[in-house]
């Protein structure tokens, strides 16, 4: 089972670390996180779907998730909620990254 990391938005450190670790340690996986989060937060969290991308030539599952607790999030049930802009954003992100 691998060891979820959360990054706060994959600007130029997010990218990096991505690059530096998960690629070359397959027990890492990155996962986006929107939310200001303390480093070590634990979260209730939603899981309103799953994307699924080709990771050289493996198919790999991502779950979006929401925080389960936040009235902000409450009319989102699945990620297509989410915005067309947020889809593309994140499918380019799995697919180049």
């Amino acid at each position: 089972m691998p060891i979820r990391v959360g990054i706060n938005g994959f600007g130029r450190i997010g990218r990096n670390f991505y690059r530096a670790v998960a690629k070359q340690n397959p027990d890492i996986e990155i996962v986006g996180v929107m939310e200001p989060l303390v480093p070590g937060s634990i979260v209730e969290s939603r899981i309103i779907g799953v994307m699924k991308f080709d990771d050289g030539g493996e198919v790999d599952d991502k779950v979006i998730a929401v925080l389960a607790d936040d009235k902000r999030m409450d009319h989102i049930s699945s990620f297509k909620d989410l915005g067309e802009h947020w889809l593309k954003e994140t499918t380019y992100y799995w697919e180049h990254y």
